[in-house]
């Protein structure tokens, strides 16, 4: 429903023509997605006790949220904005993915067998 409504208000919107792709404000949406994507992630995951998997999903989605409400809330949109806001989220979520192993189990099952005699354990 939000991104149907952004596609019908969006041509309504004025655009920024003279917005760089590496202007001086790129890194601060950069920046400010990532730690807000990183702030809800733990939020969601220490305070709420969600599981990883929608942690993840539902800090991404409410940093993404309000990177295009202020976009929206802005006198001139900047896809180039929001495309920075997306890419720090994706960072932000990718990095506690990847790092973040509470409650993961990595099994490794060494198995040897030598005359009948089976020798197995796990770890």
């Amino acid at each position: 429903m939000f991104a149907l409504s952004l596609v019908v208000f969006l041509p309504a919107i004025a655009v920024a023509e003279d917005d760089e792709w590496m202007g001086p404000d790129k890194f601060l949406h950069f920046g400010a997605s990532a730690i807000l994507e990183s702030a809800f992630y733990w939020t969601l995951r220490d305070g709420v006790q969600l599981t990883k998997v929608n942690s993840l999903a539902v800090s991404a989605a409410a940093t993404l949220s309000l990177g295009v409400a202020k976009e929206l809330s802005d006198e001139t949109f900047s896809g180039k904005d929001l495309t920075w806001d997306i890419i720090g989220t994706g960072v932000g979520t990718i990095v506690w993915a990847v790092i973040d192993r509470r409650n993961e189990r990595l099994i490794v099952t060494v198995s040897s067998s030598f005359a009948g005699v089976e020798y197995l354990r796990r770890f």
